[in-house]
């Protein structure tokens, strides 16, 4: 029996489809990290409990995250054992925990003082940052002043591997 060939049409949508089920992988991944984390339920693991509820969901960077309007002062907890990493940025600085060996990170966005120097080694619960009041909102709707978030990244964005 002779084999029908694949005709570029039928490439481009095999290409498609392997496109869309690796999305679906890495939001599902993404999705484990969140539930696993803690962050969204009432003991979450990134802030003091009395602010833990005080997020509105939004879509940041392309991905799920919570949005907060909080007092300078806020202390910002590590959900995981990682790598910390610091961005600094014309309006806010970003911060990201990396979990070793994986491409997982919990990262946040918003006026703060870290707690510790990019590249450092810590563990889950330390205080990895102080927020600080004031600046431009990082997201208008909200006007909020941290954004948090679960992200997938390569660690050469952070560091520049020979």
């Amino acid at each position: 029996m002779d084999q029908m060939p694949i005709t570029p049409a039928k490439k481009k949508n095999i290409t498609m489809w392997l496109v869309i089920g690796a999305v679906v992988i890495a939001s599902l991944a993404i999705v484990a990290a969140l539930y696993y984390s803690g962050l969204f339920v009432k003991d979450c693991k990134v802030l003091e409990r009395r602010n833990c509820d005080k997020g509105t969901p939004i879509v940041y960077d392309g991905q799920p995250a919570m949005a907060f309007n909080l007092p300078g002062g806020t202390k910002i907890y590590s959900p995981f054992d990682g790598g910390f990493f610091e961005e600094n940025e014309d309006r806010f600085n970003r911060g990201a925990v990396g979990v070793i060996d994986t491409s997982i990170f919990f990262k946040f966005v918003g006026l703060h003082s870290p707690a510790y120097k990019s590249g450092t080694i810590i563990e889950g619960g330390d205080e990895i940052a102080l927020l600080q009041g004031g600046g431009d909102p990082i997201d208008a709707d909200t006007n909020s002043n941290l954004v948090i978030y679960f992200a997938e990244a390569n660690l050469s964005d952070y560091f520049s591997l020979e």
